[in-house]
């Protein structure tokens, strides 16, 4: 016998437990019993986002703006020239 013929007994008694499988498109089509799908608290929850995700925008936009607009850091002075001359030691103990 073949695995595609092999059949769980459960599956063909009459009168089974479990529920005849369906399209999984056909399941998300479905409404959900006592659920409204643009209810109040999903729509709020939706434009809390939007505005997080345009604030965050906006504050990157402005971090950006002042980088460019920042003038560049002026170059370091000049170093003074290095000095070689007699060194004053230590006096010697006489």
């Amino acid at each position: 016998m073949q695995a595609n013929q092999i059949r769980h007994p459960a599956e063909s008694a009459p009168g089974s437990r479990h529920a005849p499988t369906t399209d999984p498109a056909e399941v998300m089509e479905q409404p959900v019993e006592g659920v409204d799908a643009g209810g109040p608290r999903r729509r709020l929850l939706v434009w809390s986002a939007v505005t997080l995700l345009a604030a965050l925008a906006l504050a990157l936009a402005i971090v950006v703006a002042s980088l460019v607009s920042a003038p560049a850091d002026p170059p370091p002075p000049p170093k003074p020239p290095m000095q070689f001359g007699t060194s004053v030691g230590h006096a010697r103990p006489e």
